[in-house]
């Protein structure tokens, strides 16, 4: 089977794109694609493409490279990828502890029984 004559010039050019990056900005862009990769699979963007398996081993992974990171990147971008990595952790716990809401009817009193009266706010100057 005989390679493609252009195949050679494709590796050349991406050892030639590799060789411009430095490991630490090829870490700092996994953890940006891998935070997308949770958002999405989290539902952020279409709630038909959440799945809550595939959004945890991405948080888990952008962990592991934000700790990666840690002796490498600046540290405004740690904190924006451990803020990140923060909010996606969150988001992911939100998403499995949605209780169900229950129905409207059920929470409203019953038109025969008086609305209770609430005590009055304290406040420190008593005003309510």
């Amino acid at each position: 089977m005989a390679e493609d004559p252009g195949s050679d010039d494709i590796r050349a050019a991406l050892a030639a794109q590799l060789l411009q990056l430095r490991p630490r900005d090829l870490l700092a862009q996994t953890a940006v694609m891998l935070a997308n990769q949770a958002a999405l699979r989290l539902g952020v963007g279409n709630p038909e493409q959440a799945d809550r398996e595939q959004a945890r081993e991405a948080i888990d992974a952008l962990a592991g490279v934000v700790e990666l990171l840690e002796p490498l990147a600046p540290a405004e971008e740690l904190d924006a990828l451990r803020g990140d990595l923060a909010q996606l952790r969150m988001a992911y716990v939100q998403s499995g502890a949605a209780p169900a809401q229950p129905p409207a009817a059920e929470s409203e009193p019953a038109d025969d029984d008086p609305p209770e009266e609430r005590p009055p706010i304290w406040t420190p100057g008593g005003e309510v």
